[in-house]
């Protein structure tokens, strides 16, 4: 028997196959394998030391998306995401990958991420190189394809980045204070998508928020966590941990569906931890996405009409990792002007995953091109993602595919509204 802590939810696994149709990788390839299912079944072989942890093992383990769908569907509620993150975490241990896998993982999940200068000084790199449109360059040259999965492809995925990031501080409510709230910044949505903080920071303010942005909080290790860095994803968790409890905080508010999901399972990834898995839990138990805390409040109703006809897209980590679908469709119902035409499918996965539309591009856009197709017949001006890989893979693929629709937060509808409504006026 080989070590694996996450055994016993293994076992959960009465291979029944009702996972299988919800399953992104094994609708397009439809192997085993591809399943939930199937790599259940190799992960459980592998820990019983009836399989090697080869190059088909690593193929296999590493296409899921790990949108979690299958345990939405799953009647024997088998805890998937964890024990994907420990697959992958004893792969990036134990399974030789090559130089140029090596230094890229190390640069991306060891140097960059964990480190929050670092990730904006990159992204001011990049912000630089499309100012001087050398972006283009790097991409007709494929100045970035001798790392794994090709990343000039990315340099069109990348949305204009913003002069201004987002930065730390303590912003007040426009009333009366009833709540006192954290939030994080996040990596991607700190910088590529900064001005969506900024209308989750105007809202809250609206509903009588205070809002404090701790200064030495860091990304919440999804990225690494969902990729076999367990470690780095733990330490991360511990400095995010140490940075907001420090507060007496009514709630820390999310308004990305990948780090809430994360954040919420700070308890799980830290259960060992004698010195933090307290604390982990209280962390946990104060985790809120943007539209569940909103939802749970008296509302700030004072709306303007925004006259939109829109779409929602329930991003995995939402719908599935922390099971809210509700909660933004009923804020969405509360303004003027709204007219929501459902999708089909609307809770399967756009093929964004992360950073997996870098990893496995050609996936990615097969699925991409099948949420399209679904978006296509809302005939919705516009689209709402409240993921910030959802958001750019659902920008880029509207852009491909020449469909005029816009994509917007669901942070930036309620701004909008109360902008109109006067709000900010007061």
């Amino acid at each position: 028997m080989m070590e694996f802590k996450e055994y016993e939810k293994l076992l959960a696994c009465v291979h029944c196959g009702l996972c299988l149709p919800f399953c992104p990788t094994y609708r397009i390839f439809g192997r085993e394998q591809d399943s939930p299912r199937g790599r259940l079944y190799m992960i459980r072989s592998y820990a019983e030391g009836r399989i090697d942890m080869d190059e088909e093992f690593d193929e296999h383990i590493n296409l899921c998306l790990v949108c979690r769908a299958c345990e939405s569907a799953c009647p024997s509620n088998v805890k998937f995401g964890l024990i994907m993150e420990e697959a992958r975490n004893l792969l990036e241990k134990n399974y030789k990958r090559g130089l140029k896998t090596k230094l890229y993982n190390w640069l991306i999940y060891r140097e960059i991420w964990p480190n929050p200068s670092r990730l904006r000084f990159t992204f001011k790199l990049m912000r630089l190189l499309q100012r001087l449109m050398l972006d283009k360059i790097a991409k007709k040259v494929k100045l970035l394809d001798a790392f794994p999965g090709k990343p000039s492809r990315f340099l069109d995925m990348v949305p204009i980045i913003p002069d201004k990031f987002f930065n730390s501080g303590i912003f007040e409510p426009l009333g009366e204070r009833r709540y006192k709230v954290g939030f994080l910044s996040g990596c991607i949505m700190g910088t590529l998508l900064s001005p969506i903080n900024e209308a989750t920071v105007r809202v809250l303010r609206a509903n009588d928020c205070e809002v404090i942005v701790p200064d030495d909080q860091v990304c919440c290790g999804a990225l690494n966590s969902h990729s076999g860095y367990l470690d780095t994803a733990k330490e991360m968790a511990k400095r995010n941990i140490d940075a907001f409890l420090k507060y007496d905080l009514d709630a820390i508010i999310v308004n990305s569906a990948g780090c809430g999901a994360t954040m919420k399972e700070y308890k799980e990834i830290l259960r060992d931890d004698e010195a933090y898995k307290d604390k982990a839990k209280d962390f946990s138990s104060k985790v809120k996405d943007l539209s569940e805390f909103l939802a749970q409040i008296p509302l700030n109703n004072n709306f303007g009409e925004l006259k939109l006809r829109v779409t929602m897209q329930d991003p995995c980590h939402l719908i599935h990792g922390q099971k809210i679908s509700i909660e933004p469709r009923k804020l969405l119902s509360m303004i003027p002007g709204i007219e929501l035409e459902e999708m089909p499918f609307s809770d399967r996965c756009c093929g964004s995953a992360g950073n997996y539309f870098i990893t496995h591009y050609d996936t990615s856009m097969q699925i991409l091109d099948e949420k399209i197709s679904y978006l296509k017949l809302t005939k919705a001006q516009a689209v709402i993602a409240s993921n910030p890989p959802c958001y750019i893979q659902l920008k880029y693929g509207v852009k491909r595919s020449g469909l005029k629709m816009d994509v917007l937060h669901i942070a930036e509808v309620l701004d909008r509204a109360y902008k109109l409504g006067g709000v900010y006026q007061i």
